[in-house]
């Protein structure tokens, strides 16, 4: 193989060199529209000069070294790695990296204005350094990656990027970030952890513009960047967000993820972006919501101050908490401390909650829309289901404001459990802190707790049947059922908070009616004149609830 070493001045319309172009030192010159292929390498050095604005082609690598300059608006297309620890002036020139084989790039510190990637599948780039692209990059074939390893790759604030895919994207399984500089929009940063998942995120800056950099990290961690993984209820993927500038940012992210990643029980349709504090994963307040799309999937969370690392949980992540409170109702009350079940047995009970729609009931934040399994309505026994009840959390301060709801049933023996039948009601968007609960239903008074309580994850249990209720001092808050037992006066048929004239008048007007009804308030499953003698017993009666 013959090796072309050239030291003089040389203008190159159109050249093919079976060997390596070896410039020592002289000035080559590719014009707009010439060509230079050389069949193996290209090597610049000393203070050799290439000025390629037409298109200089290799079979192997492109060195430029020592005290060599390479600069120009042409062509590049390099079949091996690209070396440059010399300097490059880019101008306005295209790098495509191509053909079988890894590329290795070394940039120097000299970044490029166009790179395109379009290797034959399944060979990839390889940086050694940190790579700046100034104007665009893109893949133009299929299954290449871009792998960086520990070192950045950064685009300039005017960059693109385009053609990326599953199958064409940027690995950041070292400490490299994929980095936006002076970011002031929305932008995806197309990264997995390896080459075989594709986690992209989209980040856009509503703050102070800055340089904000991601790298995907293969799990969710305990610790955030350090720990054991997740192993359920969790999007098997993290992102590590940074910003050249702490503070001033405001931005909204949007990751996402395929089936595949999706760990345990986790439920896209409860899911929010979570942000490790320091201390543990954290939702800030964001609510659970669907996610997004059709694998992949994508969930948005905006307003996001403080940059870190982010992940995609559901709701046994968010903190929640569960209320854990027992109750009678005295309609369906039997004695020693037990309540008819006729609405279940009769098959009478709904399984969708019935409060959605009716007057005076508005679900907030968790709460509408829940739905039992026929199984449990099967139970029979102390766990028997009874009916379903209305639960408030409320605010430790204002007592009025209603901060979430649900639905939940009540059992014979008096415990209020969830939808499963058995474990307390959980209200995942909120965080461990003291509330006051408040237990309806739809004929019945509501009754509420005398103080606020200290809920979080494990159950603090309240017990309304001993007649710890809020403004128990009044006399009327709850019926006295006897043997220490106390209940919730039945007969508020309309659920205004009062027993009155009206209630007994729509119960007398659906009198002999049968099934599901709210006038029916001994729960039996038929209005009769029982249910309108119990009610104008209890008439005048009213709710202590603010």
């Amino acid at each position: 193989m013959r090796n072309f070493i050239l030291s003089l001045s040389v203008v190159f319309f159109s050249i093919q060199a079976f060997g390596q172009l070896y410039n020592d030192g002289g000035v080559i010159f590719i014009s707009s529209g010439g060509l230079v292929h050389a069949e193996t390498n290209v090597h610049n050095t000393n203070s050799g000069t290439v000025t390629n604005n037409g298109t200089l082609t290799t079979t192997s690598d492109f060195e430029n070294s020592g005290s060599g300059i390479t600069d120009g608006d042409g062509d590049y297309n390099i079949h091996g790695n690209w070396n440059n620890t010399a300097t490059y002036n880019s101008g306005t020139s295209t790098v495509n990296l191509t053909d079988a084989g890894n590329t290795v790039v070394t940039s120097g510190g000299d970044s490029f204005h166009d790179l395109e990637v379009s290797k034959t599948a399944g060979n990839n780039v390889i940086l050694q350094d940190e790579m700046t692209v100034s104007n665009s990059l893109s893949w133009t074939s299929d299954n290449n990656k871009i792998l960086l390893g520990n070192n950045n790759l950064v685009l300039e604030s005017s960059a693109t990027v385009s053609g990326n895919d599953a199958n064409d994207y940027v690995v950041t399984g070292g400490t490299g970030e994929m980095v936006k500089e002076g970011l002031t929009s929305a932008f995806t940063y197309p990264v997995g952890y390896n080459a075989s998942t594709y986690n992209p995120v989209t980040i856009t800056q509503a703050g102070t513009a800055d340089d904000l950099g991601v790298r995907a990290m293969e799990n969710m961690l305990d610790a955030g960047m350090t720990g054991a993984p997740l192993t359920d209820d969790a999007v098997d993927a993290s992102w590590v967000i940074s910003e050249g500038t702490a503070g001033g940012s405001n931005v909204t992210v949007a990751p996402e993820w395929a089936t595949s990643d999706e760990l345990g029980t986790f439920d896209r349709a409860q899911s929010v972006v979570y942000r490790y504090d320091g201390s543990d994963w954290t939702s800030d307040g964001a609510p659970l919501t669907a996610a997004t799309g059709s694998n992949p999937y994508s969930q948005t969370r905006s307003g996001i101050t403080t940059l870190g690392v982010f992940a995609i949980g559901g709701s046994s992540l968010q903190g929640g908490i569960l209320v854990d409170v027992s109750v009678f109702l005295e309609g369906p009350y039997a004695g020693s401390g037990t309540m008819d079940d006729d609405l279940r047995a009769g098959g009478d009970i709904p399984t969708t909650e019935p409060f959605t729609g009716l007057a005076n009931f508005t679900h907030v934040n968790d709460g509408g829309g829940e739905t039992v399994m026929p199984a449990v309505l099967a139970v029979t026994g102390n766990n028997a289901i009874v009916d379903w009840v209305f639960l408030e959390v409320r605010d430790a301060t204002t007592l009025t404001t209603v901060i979430s709801t649900r639905s939940g049933l009540l059992q014979a023996d008096g415990d209020v459990v969830d939808v499963d039948g058995t474990s307390p009601v959980e209200f995942t968007n909120l965080q461990p802190g003291s509330y006051y609960v408040v237990v309806n239903h739809r004929n019945h008074l509501e009754i509420m707790t005398p103080g606020a309580l200290p809920l979080s994850r494990t159950p603090y249990p309240h017990d309304f049947t001993t007649g710890a209720a809020y403004g128990n001092l009044s006399g009327n808050v709850q019926k006295n059922l006897g043997g220490g037992e106390f209940g919730m006066y039945e007969g508020d048929v309309n659920n205004d908070g009062v027993i009155n004239a009206s209630d007994r008048s729509m119960a007398w007007n659906f009198r002999n009616q049968t099934g599901y009804l709210n006038t029916d308030s001994n729960l039996d499953g038929v209005t009769n004149a029982g249910d309108r003698s119990q009610i104008w017993n209890n008439r005048n009666l009213f709710t202590a609830v603010p």
